[in-house]
């Protein structure tokens, strides 16, 4: 630091001191303030930080299904608690009065079904009874297909987003969501921090990060850290997640879709399996691979001349439909062929409409063409066939319900058209559950579809923990059901929970919005969307940046290959939540309005999903 740094935070201190040795009521006393300006550099410190972020990308922070990752899970994670608080405290060797202190919230289990650990921690600065939280997490999604890319090694590269314009990007598992978001939340602290060393104001205010470790499955660490602590609830949180600024998020709701195994067709060519990779149902799949097979090897072999110009020239349901990059397989002549299809684009299951735009679905693409050439008796109607044709007749390729408009299609005056409800079909297996074939979709769905409407006033959860697909569904169904022929196809769904709306005018949304003002010169956009977030639920919490526009695809990828964090947007983002925290503390004792929860009857009370935890709510 040099010297006439020195002087001046010197003399701060000093007039500090003075300042608490007098009267609160003194109108003479010049009221405190930090320091040094608080966030003048903080953008510049995110700039320089892509070594911090290579070693949080390093550690292996995903979970693989049925938490089979989970020792080597726990001691990723354990390293990043620990290459934290070794910053912090060596950060804390120059501070004077205030020093940022580290937390933990860590309880067994004690379910093979869920995480070892709920398990949240952070860092604290000041101990006022006012508390603003900002809340990220650091564990990822899978790190998809690593022929492709390499995950866990943060490289550079450039990119052009909506926002910023070409700019630099870091990519790795996590750079974006949400290791990238996180580091920023810690720089933001020690920027406050620095500022504020020996300030009176942080005797009215605690600062805090809060850091999940069970994100991406659903959040299940935050819901039970909220319950069993719920003396520790912030005045104000944000969810450094998403973007600027959230003010709804749809309901989700989780179907499976059913067809019992049959024996294969003795004649004929046909599909004798359909699969996706495992994974998560909030992730599109990244590739989707069929065999077919057939009782002739001629018929197979005159197949596989021509199925690749076939799919090729396939009209689909849409002829400026972007289709998934196909590869035919013939090594396995003369007994089968194997189609494998690719994704491109997003692949966050809460922006399907995206991936169509901009990429491809690969199970789309696949169980839509096979569907049609079942139609067209090219292959045996068998039961993946059927499944591949309820697929192509209850949404073909479109997202929003188009194919069923009255029963699957809604979109209102938070939801907007373009914006409604949205499908994704994620994963479909027929192995390695031989005696069935399953399909799974994630919903994300809004008023419309919600067993109970918006009153247009309150803020949180809509009354009523059911949204109307039961019904939807059943009649659907029904209808495919009565002319497909062989064993029926059944379904199960559950609403995991209900949309949520925050009012533009709100006092949470209206305070995020002027600090973004402040150092961008415009009021923060107010984004309904479909992620879910871990704000949902809790009025007092509001999910606002990293992205400044809702692009998931290429070149952020948010939850695909090659995710990516646009190094400039996440930058100006610091700045601006650096510039909520210090609004905050400036303004910790002056009177701020609640938001306020409508009241439902005990009938239709806002509740999550009763169902046991699958994750993936996000």
């Amino acid at each position: 630091m040099r010297l006439s740094r020195l002087v001046h935070v010197g003399w701060i201190v000093v007039a500090a001191l003075a300042y608490s040795a007098c009267r609160e009521d003194d109108a003479l006393s010049p009221a405190p303030s930090a320091a040094a300006p608080a966030c003048d550099d903080v953008d510049a410190e995110f700039e320089g930080s892509f070594d911090a972020l290579a070693r949080l990308v390093a550690a292996e922070t995903y979970r693989a299904e049925q938490f089979a990752n989970e020792d080597a899970f726990v001691t990723s994670m354990q390293a990043v608690v620990d290459d934290l608080k070794a910053q912090a405290q060596q950060f804390n060797e120059g501070q004077k009065t205030h020093r940022i202190e580290p937390w933990e919230w860590k309880v067994e289990s004690g379910n093979a079904a869920e995480p070892r650990y709920y398990w949240v921690f952070g860092f604290r600065l000041g101990n006022g009874p006012r508390k603003i939280s900002l809340n990220t997490h650091f564990d990822t999604v899978s790190p998809g297909d690593t022929d492709v890319w390499e995950p866990f090694v943060l490289t550079k590269s450039r990119g052009e987003t909506k926002h910023g314009g070409e700019q630099d990007l870091w990519v790795g598992r996590g750079a974006i969501d949400d290791k990238g978001p996180a580091l920023a939340t810690f720089l933001v602290l020690k920027d406050i921090a620095r500022a504020y060393d020996g300030s009176p104001l942080l005797d009215d205010i605690t600062v805090e990060l809060i850091f999940d470790t069970t994100e991406e499955i659903g959040a299940m660490s935050m819901r039970r850290y909220r319950e069993e602590n719920a003396e520790e609830a912030a005045d104000l949180e944000i969810i450094f997640d998403t973007f600027w600024a959230v003010r709804a998020e749809k309901g989700i709701e989780r179907p499976v879709f059913t067809l019992p195994r049959e024996a294969p067709p003795t004649a004929g060519v046909w599909i004798d399996s359909l699969n996706t990779p495992s994974g998560p149902v909030n992730q599109l799949p990244d590739r989707a691979e069929a065999i077919l097979r057939s009782d002739s090897p001629e018929a197979l072999e005159e197949l596989a001349l021509h199925i690749e110009a076939d799919y090729a020239d396939h009209p689909f349901d849409d002829p400026s439909y972007r289709r998934a990059e196909l590869t035919v397989d013939t090594s396995g002549l003369p007994d089968a062929i194997k189609l494998t299809t690719l994704v491109a684009g997003a692949q966050h299951a809460s922006v399907p409409q995206e991936n169509r735009a901009n990429g491809a679905n690969p199970l789309v693409s696949l169980t839509n063409f096979l569907g049609a050439l079942a139609e067209e008796e090219v292959i045996v109607d068998n039961d993946v066939a059927r499944m591949c044709r309820f697929i192509k007749s209850t949404w073909g390729t479109r997202t929003f319900g188009e194919a069923h408009p009255e029963l699957l299609e809604r979109h209102d005056e938070v939801f907007t058209e373009g914006n409604g409800t949205t499908y994704a079909l994620t994963r479909l297996y027929t192995e390695p559950e031989p005696g069935a074939i399953t399909l799974n979709l994630d919903i994300r769905y809004a008023i419309g579809h919600h067993s109970q409407p918006w009153d247009g006033e309150s803020e949180g959860l809509l009354c009523g923990d059911a949204s109307e697909f039961a019904g939807i569904f059943g009649q659907i169904v029904d209808e495919f059901n009565a002319t497909s022929g062989g064993a029926p196809i059944t379904f199960e769904t559950a609403t995991r929970i209900a949309p949520d709306i925050r009012r533009v005018d709100g006092p949470t949304f209206s305070r995020i919005s002027s600090a973004f003002e402040e150092v961008t010169g415009e009021p923060a956009p107010a984004v309904a969307m479909g992620a879910g977030t871990d704000a949902k639920a809790y009025v007092k919490a509001i999910a606002a940046g990293a992205l400044f526009d809702t692009t998931f695809g290429a070149p952020v990828n948010y939850h695909g290959i090659r995710e990516a964090a646009p190094v400039r947007d996440l930058a100006l983002s610091t700045k601006i939540l650096c510039s909520v925290v210090d609004r905050e503390i400036k303004q910790a004792k002056e009177e701020h309005p609640e938001p306020v929860a409508g009241v439902c009857g005990a009938s239709s009370a806002r509740k999550r999903s009763s169902v046991t935890d699958d994750g993936h709510d996000h």
